[in-house]
């Protein structure tokens, strides 16, 4: 999480050193790619610092919108993710449609996707196209 939300956890360092002090077999890190934009210095170096020990990752634009059409650098998240031999789940996060509740929970006032079918259609496009590019994908 970022600092707005948490002080408890905002690296994956700090994740890595908590499943330390857990130690616990299924005590396991959930990386973000839109909190890892706003808190971390890269990409690359936090994946692979946490290994095997991450098991779940969330690819988020820089603005929660459609992946490939912000800050995040898709290349170092899934060389990372190559670098790890990563198989587990990747899961696309995006705010495709704003609710009062959302809205309210996120503090999200604007529609950062516009037509959800695009995001569908690009965004995982894009994604599906790095993973491969990667060899992410291979289930």
């Amino acid at each position: 999480m970022n600092r707005y939300e948490t002080y408890l956890i905002n690296l994956a360092e700090q994740a890595y050193a908590m499943l330390d002090r857990v130690g616990e077999p299924n005590v396991f890190v959930h990386l973000d790619t839109y909190y890892m934009n706003i808190e971390e210095k890269g990409f690359y170096e936090p994946i692979v610092a946490t290994g095997k020990r991450m098991r779940y990752i969330h690819l988020s634009e820089s603005d929660c919108g459609t992946p490939g059409t912000g800050n995040v650098h898709w290349d170092e998240v899934f060389r990372g993710l190559t670098a790890i031999d990563y198989d587990g789940y990747l899961v696309v996060e995006s705010f495709a449609a704003i609710n009062e509740d959302l809205a309210g929970a996120t503090a999200l006032w604007r529609d950062v996707v516009g037509d959800p079918e695009t995001l569908i259609r690009d965004g995982l496009s894009f994604l599906c196209g790095k993973a491969t590019e990667y060899d992410v994908l291979r289930g």
